[in-house]
């Protein structure tokens, strides 16, 4: 995947090592690649590395310098809509109150 373009802002926080494999460039952990897809990318960084903001749309890839925003609680609330599983998030971080 070495010879193509990178699209997706996920590869910020990945290294291309080629023959389908990717390492992250926080815990070096290296990660497969089916097809081309960067499903398994974002799937670690959602389990592993909750609190890395990642780049949506133009928007700076680290995190906020904001002294009022929780980053942790940032990413649960985030979860908690967009359908992640709840389980793996400590229920304290979940914001219930938009429910």
């Amino acid at each position: 995947m070495s010879d193509t373009r990178k699209r997706s802002s996920i590869w910020l926080q990945f290294k291309d090592n080629g023959n389908n494999k990717a390492e992250c460039v926080h815990c070096k952990m290296k990660i497969t690649l089916r097809a081309g897809s960067t499903t398994n990318l974002h799937r670690h960084m959602r389990t592993v590395h909750p609190t890395v903001q990642l780049e949506e749309r133009g928007q700076a890839s680290t995190p906020s310098t904001d002294p009022g925003v929780s980053h942790p609680q940032k990413t649960a609330t985030a979860a908690a809509s967009t359908g992640f599983p709840t389980h793996a998030v400590p229920m304290n971080l979940i914001d219930m109150s938009n429910c």
